[in-house]
């Protein structure tokens, strides 16, 4: 099982999946201290393999796997195998299966704090290929607005698509103009949260993978709201 995550704290024990087994865990996923920095770890049973550095602010896809053949664990960051593989013994897990926090005898505990996205659990062996194409996807455009003009505010899709509402005070080139007028290329990561950058145009894409150290910013300018059954296209962040 996987997903992308992107801690917002890497102290501590902080759990992205697991799954109950009465007062305890079959398995969890997350990150936890290893000697003087913290580690992305999975464990089945009494078994942990631990590797990595994780980084608060930093998207990663992180998977543990459990291999019934061999009984073995193993770990993998962003594609690659971190630490070793290790023998486990499962743990028969009947209970619920749990995102961002953990089963304690006390209750629920080791709680995540950060985003989590895309998670997936497979009933099979993750093949080498796949996981490669999960850690590593291409964006998809979504839009393209050229800002070059916008009528009652409203900057059209340029593929007839959903417009952009522009801010108040938002730059627009016209034919009188020398200067072309400052835009942005926005992307989206799979919370919706935009990261800018100056060009000619604005074009916005789905980005299939969070970026590594990212610099979010809140757009100048956000799709309006489409009509009736037409489907939203974009979506700024919180």
């Amino acid at each position: 099982m996987g997903g992308w995550v992107r801690p917002a704290r890497v102290d501590g024990t902080r759990t992205v999946l697991s799954q109950d087994a009465g007062t305890a865990r079959a398995f969890t996923l997350g990150l936890t201290p290893a000697g003087s920095r913290p580690a992305w770890s999975f464990s089945v049973g009494g078994a942990r393999v631990a590797g990595g550095l994780p980084e608060a602010g930093d998207w990663a896809y992180v998977l543990g796997q459990y291999d019934a053949e061999t009984g073995t664990v193993r770990l993998y960051v962003n594609g690659r195998e971190v630490g070793e593989e290790t023998a486990a013994v499962p743990v028969a897990g009947e209970g619920d299966f749990q995102i961002g926090r953990a089963r304690g005898v006390q209750g629920y505990r080791d709680r995540w704090q950060g985003e989590i996205g895309d998670v997936r659990a497979f009933d099979r062996i993750v093949v080498p290929g796949e996981l490669t194409a999960l850690a590593t996807r291409t964006a998809l455009r979504v839009g393209h607005w050229a800002l070059d003009s916008a009528p009652g505010g409203l900057s059209p899709e340029t593929g007839g698509g959903v417009p952009l509402k522009l801010g108040a005070g938002a730059p627009r080139s016209s034919a009188s103009t020398t200067t072309p007028a400052t835009s942005s290329t926005r992307t989206a990561s799979r919370t919706g949260r935009w990261r800018a950058t100056g060009t000619s145009a604005s074009t916005a894409s789905r980005a299939t993978r969070p970026p590594t150290r990212p610099s979010w910013t809140r757009p100048a300018a956000t799709p309006s709201a489409p009509a009736s059954g037409s489907p939203t296209t974009l979506r700024p962040g919180r």
